[in-house]
């Protein structure tokens, strides 16, 4: 029986089973999901409010789009309230919130941060992305009445949640585990573990199919900011998940390399520079040579990896 999503323990299981590996564990995952294009949530359950930031492109200095701006504020809160109707739902992780997860075991405490971008219905969790009731679907489907009229399709792709603020005053009938950060005020916000965060069965399914697709690269001011971050949490946890990161990787090469060409000094080179675009950059050995040490217990699972030898023309 299919399930419509999964704890990151029961991925792993699955990806284990079907892909014949042990690479794969929750922290993994959280690799895979931090350098490619895989969806990960956290699933709510309860009388949680949903306050939001977003982005819409219009030009407030103009008087009319004001009004036109408010409308569709107003739409966006009804689709959010419409998303979290049945009190069961799913918030979408952050790229910042998976990162996060990674480095600190204890928890993701949320109040005022940005760990969350976009809900998901419980019955949308089984159906590919071009069928779900997503943000960016619902306003395509809007685009031709009031207020989204007013954008043209280029803009109305740009709408989005910067951020999803979900609160609730309800200490015992809620999940995640609901936590206050100031006792005179009878407010409470979630407090992640990783046995919280989720992964549906169509984002499982792209790891299967080996259909993943890189997420866009930081900026530079943006690795600047990140690799001072990273500096502060200490070098030799960024080190151990950087290699994470390359073994994890390498895993995934080997085993999509059908024609079975790849040696471990190639791959050692193919990782070093997909992970250099990354924020593991500032971790990795300064020659290709040396990842070799990191993907060496990988490469023994797959012989033709060795590095003596003409690749075998035999499958």
């Amino acid at each position: 029986m299919i399930l419509p999503y999964y704890t990151l323990e029961q991925a792993s299981s699955v990806l284990n089973n079907k892909l014949k590996s042990d690479i794969y564990n929750p922290k993994s995952i959280l690799v895979l999901a931090l350098n490619y294009q895989i969806d990960l949530h956290v699933h709510f359950y309860g009388d949680w409010k949903l306050d939001f930031d977003c982005d819409i492109p219009l030009d407030l200095t103009n008087i009319k789009n004001k009004s036109i701006y408010s409308a569709m504020i107003y739409d966006l809160e009804v689709f959010l309230r419409k998303s979290s109707l049945l009190s069961i739902f799913f918030l979408r992780l952050s790229v910042d919130a998976i990162d996060y997860l990674i480095f600190n075991k204890k928890g993701l405490a949320v109040n005022e941060a940005t760990w969350f971008d976009t809900v998901l219905c419980l019955k949308d969790a089984l159906k590919p992305e071009i069928e779900q009731n997503s943000l960016q679907n619902y306003l395509l489907r809007e685009m031709e009445h009031p207020p989204f009229s007013s954008l043209d399709e280029s803009q109305i792709r740009e709408v989005s949640f910067l951020a999803i603020y979900p609160t609730t005053s309800k200490y015992e009938e809620t999940k995640p585990k609901p936590i206050k950060y100031d006792d005179e005020e009878d407010i409470f916000y979630p407090f992640l573990k990783l046995n919280n965060v989720f992964i549906t069965h169509a984002q499982l399914e792209k790891i299967i199919n080996s259909r993943l697709v890189e997420r866009n690269v930081l900026k530079n001011n943006e690795r600047k900011a990140h690799l001072i971050t990273s500096a502060q949490r200490g070098v030799s946890k960024e080190k151990q998940n950087a290699k994470l990161a390359a073994q994890t990787l390498a895993d995934f090469l080997w085993r999509n390399d059908k024609d079975k060409r790849i040696r471990i000094k190639e791959m050692a080179i193919n990782v070093r520079a997909e992970l250099f675009n990354t924020n593991h950059s500032s971790q990795l050995p300064e020659k290709a040579e040396s990842l070799e040490d990191w993907i060496r217990e990988i490469a023994e699972k797959y012989p033709h990896s060795r590095k003596g030898g003409r690749p075998s023309n035999r499958e």
